[in-house]
């Protein structure tokens, strides 16, 4: 018998398990993070955070982030200059066999090449990071994915709280209710 795909279970990887802890410590402490952004560089990470999710192994990115977040300090120059190696292909991707994640691939594309600002404070941009990395560890890793690029199709000025807010919807650990 073969064996499922581990992307069918949540926390499968012990880099998952210890990110995951590590996440819903920082959760508490979020707003001790310091970053280091711009305009420029906050609509990049975005851009960069999309194309990454596109990918069949879209975890180095993550990876790269929740390095620096370790650290204490989250710095989206730096860590636009580490996405410049990301492998994005335009098109459909060969793992998108069902038509949610042949659209999503598409969504991608047309997010990428269009002109959109990412509007808010530096904790609301941690939040957001950390909300958004535990929501694809967690069960449901399309629907943020479709949340961030519905709200960047629709609008040229995405407001980071606004995203927060939706995130809520998947925010399975709680960790957030009180903020």
């Amino acid at each position: 018998m073969k064996k499922p795909a581990e992307y069918f279970y949540p926390l499968y990887k012990s880099w998952e398990q210890t990110t995951y802890a590590f996440l819903i410590k920082l959760a508490k402490d979020y707003d001790k993070i310091e970053v280091e952004m711009d305009q420029a560089n906050t609509d990049m990470f975005f851009k960069n955070l999309i194309k990454s999710q596109k990918a069949k192994n879209w975890k180095p990115f993550l990876k790269v982030i929740i390095n620096q977040l370790r650290k204490g300090k989250l710095n989206l120059s730096e860590l636009n200059k580490k996405a410049e190696h990301l492998e994005y292909n335009k098109g459909v991707e060969k793992w998108a066999v069902f038509i949610g994640d042949k659209r999503l691939c598409s969504m991608v594309d047309r997010v990428v090449t269009k002109r959109v600002s990412y509007a808010g404070s530096r904790k609301d941009l941690v939040e957001f990071i950390v909300k958004y990395i535990l929501s694809q560890l967690l069960q449901d890793w399309r629907g943020p994915k479709l949340m961030l690029l519905t709200e960047s199709l629709q609008s040229k000025k995405v407001r980071i709280d606004h995203l927060n807010r939706l995130l809520a919807r998947w925010d399975f650990t709680s960790v957030f209710e009180d903020s």
